[in-house]
């Protein structure tokens, strides 16, 4: 049988399998510490940055279109994580300010905007409400000891305490169990 040539450090000199599919540890913006670290610093950005004169008719123009403001906030909120300007949880917690202030825009423009803020049409708003009441009453009805199942209902059976043999506690960190 032929020997198998011998392993060298030649052969481990490659790249490893899916490494340039991944990017550095750290690099990314939102892997680093927020530029602006607090809710106030990031309230004041957000107000000079929508209000300003060159953003005000661009908001005002995409509430024009039909973009819902919350999905608006929302967005603007998804970036300011992405590119590490602040941490979700600050994001958060100014997002009602900034719905806020979008309307503010919309109001200024006389724009009948959609806040977003309820569903979209009757036939949601319906199947919501449907699947609300389905789980309320199941839960009403495990409450009351009994599940629906097709046209009977059948009472629940309580299942006896089965109980747990002792564990004899080990002589030693070493001993077998």
């Amino acid at each position: 049988m032929p020997n198998p040539a011998p392993v060298t450090e030649r052969d481990f000199d490659a790249p490893i399998m899916g490494a340039s599919l991944t990017g550095e540890l750290g690099a990314k913006p939102y892997e680093q510490p927020a530029t602006l670290p607090s809710v106030e610093e990031n309230l004041d950005y957000y107000m000079e940055a929508l209000l300003s004169p060159a953003m005000m008719p661009r908001i005002a123009a995409n509430l024009e279109r039909g973009r819902r403001v919350s999905d608006f906030a929302e967005f603007l909120v998804t970036s300011g994580v992405a590119e590490g300007r602040h941490t979700i949880d600050v994001g958060v917690l100014v997002l009602p300010t900034i719905i806020e202030m979008i309307a503010l825009i919309g109001d200024m423009f006389d724009i009948d905007f959609d806040m977003g803020l309820e569903a979209r049409s009757e036939e949601s708003k319906d199947s919501f409400i449907e699947v609300a009441e389905a789980a309320l009453s199941k839960a009403e009805d495990e409450e009351d000891g009994y599940v629906a199942s097709g046209m009977n209902d059948v009472e629940l059976e309580e299942e006896p305490e089965a109980e747990e043999p002792p564990v004899p506690e080990p002589a030693s960190l070493m001993a077998r169990r």
